[in-house]
């Protein structure tokens, strides 16, 4: 008996990032390019995302970053049933939040977004800092920062660290402002005693 291997095989995807670790949620859109056929799947926890039954033919595939519909990869594969690796260029972002004085400013809520897009929040340590260390390389991000009710906002570009600065003051570490406390108080008397000065010497003459 003769056994006839039609053109028919699973699809099978597997998106990871540029050191091999595999993304998850991410929505990947297949279109066969001769017949116009649309399919869609999301990735597992193993990266992996798997089409029944996809004939031997030409297709477009797209990627999306997860839980977004920014792409991440578009691009067209002739598919003979070899698995398709999908590989994904990381980039990482530092901010560094600050109060008006220049001193780091802890728990500030930190969130990166692409346009309105959010692709990821973090709050402030000690010292100021939040990083982002799985996000997809874009040109440009928006930096959007809130501390109490005050909000900023900044650009921000793949793989640097951006200082934002805050009009409010970190009162957490009051020993952060003993200088500025000191040298005000004295400030503030010696300007007492100036005028007091002044009043006396004009009551005099």
């Amino acid at each position: 008996m003769k056994i006839i291997n039609l053109p028919i095989s699973d699809m099978k995807l597997r998106v990871a990032w540029s050191d091999g670790e595999p993304i998850k949620g991410c929505k990947v859109i297949v279109r066969e390019l001769a017949h116009g056929w649309r399919f869609e799947a999301v990735t597992d926890e193993n990266g992996a995302a798997v089409f029944k039954d996809m004939i031997f033919s030409k297709y477009l595939i797209r990627v999306n970053y997860p839980y977004t519909p920014i792409s991440v990869k578009v691009f067209n594969q002739t598919f003979r049933g070899d698995e398709v690796k999908v590989e994904v260029e990381r980039a990482w972002i530092g901010v560094r939040v600050r109060d008006i004085l220049g001193n780091p400013i802890k728990d500030a809520d930190v969130s990166i977004l692409y346009g309105t897009i959010p692709l990821g929040k973090a709050r402030t340590d000690a010292n100021g800092m939040a990083r982002f260390e799985k996000l997809v390389k874009l040109p440009i991000y928006t930096v959007h920062v809130r501390y109490g009710t005050n909000e900023v906002k900044a650009s921000a570009r793949p793989n640097e660290i951006v200082g934002v600065k805050s009009n409010v003051l970190q009162i957490s570490n009051p020993q952060a402002y003993l200088k500025y406390i000191v040298v005000a108080a004295i400030i503030a008397v010696v300007v007492v005693i100036s005028v007091k000065l002044i009043s006396y010497v004009r009551s005099v003459f």
